[in-house]
C-alpha cells in the first residue's frame, strides 16, 4: 500500500448501509493506520443518516478513526482531474482532495472507493486504486 490512504463516501455509505461488500470493506479499513478524507465525506455520509433515518452517531462512530481535511482551494487538482474524465461533482471534489493530499504525487496515495467511474477518473490520475 501506498504511504497515504484516502477513503471515498462511497465505502462509508456502503458501511452504513450494509450494502454488499460492506464487511470487507470494514476489513479493508480496519487495517490501515492511517485513513484521510476530506470533510465532505462528513456531509455525505450525514446527509444518507438523515434520508436512511439511521442514527447520526453511527456516522460519528464510524468516521472517528479518519483524519479530515479541508483544503481551501484545489482550482489546480479539479483542472486535473476534469481533463480525465467525467464523474460527478463529489466525486471529482474527493479525487481532487485525494491529488491535493498527495502533493499532486499520486503514486504516493492509495484511493479507496466503490464508485466504478471514480475507479476509472482516480486510475487516470495514477492512483493506486483500492476497491471490492
Amino acid at each position: 500500500m501506498a504511504k497515504l490512504f484516502y477513503v471515498d463516501s462511497s465505502v462509508l455509505v456502503a458501511i452504513l448501509l450494509e450494502e454488499q461488500g460492506y464487511l470487507e470493506a470494514q476489513k479493508i479499513l480496519s487495517k490501515q493506520l492511517s485513513l484521510q478524507s476530506s470533510t465532505l465525506l462528513q456531509a455525505e455520509i450525514f446527509s444518507v443518516c438523515i434520508r436512511e433515518n439511521i442514527e447520526t452517531q453511527y456516522a460519528i462512530e464510524l468516521s472517528e478513526s479518519i483524519s479530515f481535511f479541508s483544503p481551501t482551494n484545489l482550482i489546480t487538482e479539479l483542472e486535473k482531474a476534469s481533463k480525465l474524465g467525467f464523474v460527478r461533482g463529489a466525486d471529482l471534489y474527493h479525487i481532487a482532495s485525494a491529488l491535493y493530499l498527495s502533493n499532486n504525487n499520486p503514486k504516493e496515495l492509495s484511493f479507496f472507493t466503490l464508485d466504478k467511474r471514480q475507479v476509472e477518473c482516480a486510475k487516470k490520475c495514477g492512483f493506486k486504486i483500492v476497491s471490492i
